[in-house]
């Protein structure tokens, strides 16, 4: 038996679950419209499952803690703009790592991992 929930009840889900802090409100939105657009594209619904999700995906404030955290990879150089800079880390990282979800104004930053 399945249940069709919308955003909301996701947020909520996760707030019931203990996982409430996990991600921040507009994060968890992006999550949720990515599954749906995923669930669109290959015909398949998805399951909720909020540990999954906790672990599938990281939520990132800023360009700079994303570069912080994936330091250890060979991200592309600053070139002291930050608007370029920070469209070539996003790059890099979506065609490397995961897809990168990037939040009104540049953030937040999610990415699925």
């Amino acid at each position: 038996m399945k249940q069709t929930i919308d955003k909301g009840a996701f947020r909520d889900t996760f707030h019931r679950m203990g996982r409430g802090d996990q991600f921040s409100y507009e994060a968890l939105g992006m999550i949720f419209d990515y599954l749906t657009e995923i669930e669109s594209e290959t015909g398949h619904e998805c399951e909720l499952d909020v540990i999954g999700v906790c672990c599938e995906f990281t939520e990132y404030a800023t360009a700079a803690e994303l570069r912080e955290a994936f330091r250890h990879l060979d991200l592309p150089p600053q070139n002291n703009d930050d608007e370029d800079d920070d469209k070539a880390l996003i790059d890099f990282i979506d065609d490397h790592v995961g897809a990168v979800l990037v939040g009104d104004g540049g953030s937040p930053i999610i990415v699925n991992d």
